[in-house]
């Protein structure tokens, strides 16, 4: 479907959503003379329905950018979650060791100088 019959479209459904809209207002303003009540009190029903719709489109886009974004950023945490759940608490890297908890032994220089005066 191209642009044009899309745009043509939306034009029909504008125009019969607004028909209707102004037939239901023609209807409340009739039925609030019916009951001797001002014209103004037939208005409110089409123009409250209206505010609600609105709302209701507008705070609905808003969650479901929210939960998009709120997916998204555990779609992007899920490795380093399950990284932190499936690791054993016990293990240390080799930098996260003292130097007594590692057994390279002969890194030290002092070390070193030791186990040479021993060996003379």
């Amino acid at each position: 479907m191209n642009a044009q019959a899309r745009g043509a479209r939306a034009a029909r459904l504008y125009k019969r959503a607004k028909s209707k809209l102004i037939s239901l207002d023609h209807f409340c303003v009739q039925k609030a003379r019916e009951h001797k009540l001002p014209a103004w009190t037939g208005h409110l029903p089409v123009t409250i329905l209206t505010g609600i719709l609105f709302a209701a489109v507008i705070f609905g886009s808003l969650l479901f950018v929210g939960i998009s974004l709120f997916i998204f950023a555990l779609i992007l945490l899920s490795p380093v979650l399950s990284r932190n759940l499936n690791s054993d608490p016990s293990y240390k890297a080799n930098y996260e060791k003292f130097s007594w908890e590692k057994n390279n032994y002969e890194q030290f220089s002092w070390e070193k100088e030791m186990y040479e005066r021993e060996d003379d």
